[in-house]
C-alpha cells in the first residue's frame, strides 16, 4: 500500500473481507509481498464471480473500502506478449467456470479439452501400497485425502515434516488430508507413511483413478480441468 514503508507503519492498518472468501467476517493485519503491503483474501474457483469487499481501518478507524471479483481482474490482467500467462488466465477463467457447475449445475458442465490420455499413464497411478480412495478437496486452496481402511479417529501420519491426525468425513469414514496444494504441485508425489506403510500418490491420480473408473460426468470434466490447470500452471511457472 502506498505511503508504508515499515511494518511499524503497516501494523496501524487492518483490514476486514466480507463476501465469499475464508476471510469473511474476519480483520487481518497487512503482510509484505514483493515488497509491497498488502491483505490476502482466499477464494474458491467455484466463487470468482462473486463481490468480495475490502474495509481498511487505520487505528481501528474506517478509511476506505474496496470492491472486486476475481473474475473482474482476471480479465484485467495484461498478458499481451505472454503466451505462457494468457494460457494461465484463460484457464483459470474456464476453471472457475467448471467449478461453479461442479458443485451447483453438474448436468450442465462446460466443454473442456480431453486430456484424459495425458493422466491415464502409469505416471499417475498411485503405488502399490495405496489406497484407491484418493479424493481431492476444491476449495480456495487445494487439498488431498487419503482413505486408508481401519483408520479410527486416534490415527496419525507423517507426511514429510507434518505429523496428519485422522478426520472424519460426512458420511463417517476417516481420512488424511494434505492441504495448501498448488497447481503446479499436482504431479509431484505424495507420501504418508501410516502404520509401517507408506502410501504414494500424486493429487492427479484422482484424476488417474477418474478415468480408470470410468467415473464420466461432472469428474471427468473436473479431472481435464485440473490437468490443464496444472500443465499451464507449470508452465507459465518456468519462464519467471
Amino acid at each position: 500500500m502506498d505511503g508504508i514503508s515499515a511494518s511499524s507503519d503497516a501494523a496501524k492498518y487492518s483490514v476486514t473481507f466480507s463476501g465469499k472468501c475464508d476471510e469473511n467476517g474476519k480483520t487481518v493485519q497487512l503482510t509484505k509481498k514483493n515488497g509491497k503491503f498488502c491483505a490476502t483474501a482466499n477464494v474458491s474457483a467455484d466463487h470468482m464471480d462473486e463481490l468480495i469487499v475490502a474495509t481498511l481501518k487505520k487505528d481501528g478507524k474506517v478509511i476506505g473500502s474496496y470492491s472486486y471479483k476475481v473474475k473482474e481482474y482476471l480479465d484485467s490482467v495484461s498478458t499481451y506478449g505472454n503466451d505462457e500467462l494468457a494460457a494461465l488466465v484463460n484457464t483459470v477463467k474456464t476453471y472457475g467456470s467448471v467449478s461453479k457447475a461442479y458443485f451447483n449445475t453438474p448436468d450442465s458442465m462446460p466443454a473442456v479439452s480431453d486430456y484424459s490420455e495425458k493422466y491415464s499413464t502409469a505416471e499417475f497411478e498411485p503405488k502399490k501400497d495405496s489406497s484407491d480412495m484418493i479424493s481431492l478437496v476444491l476449495d480456495s486452496k487445494l487439498a488431498a485425502r487419503l482413505y486408508v481402511d481401519g483408520l479410527t479417529a486416534t490415527g496419525t501420519a507423517v507426511c514429510g515434516s507434518d505429523t496428519l491426525k485422522a478426520k472424519k468425513s460426512a458420511s463417517g469414514e476417516y481420512y488424511f488430508e494434505v492441504k495448501g496444494i498448488d497447481p503446479t504441485e499436482l504431479a509431484d508425489d505424495i507420501v504418508i507413511k501410516y502404520n509401517e506403510k507408506e502410501y504414494v500418490f500424486k493429487p492427479l491420480s484422482w484424476c488417474y483413478l477418474v478415468s480408470k473408473n470410468n467415473a464420466g460426468g461432472r469428474n471427468q470434466v473436473m479431472a481435464d480441468m485440473l490437468y490443464e490447470y496444472y500443465t499451464n500452471a507449470a508452465a507459465y511457472k518456468n519462464t519467471l
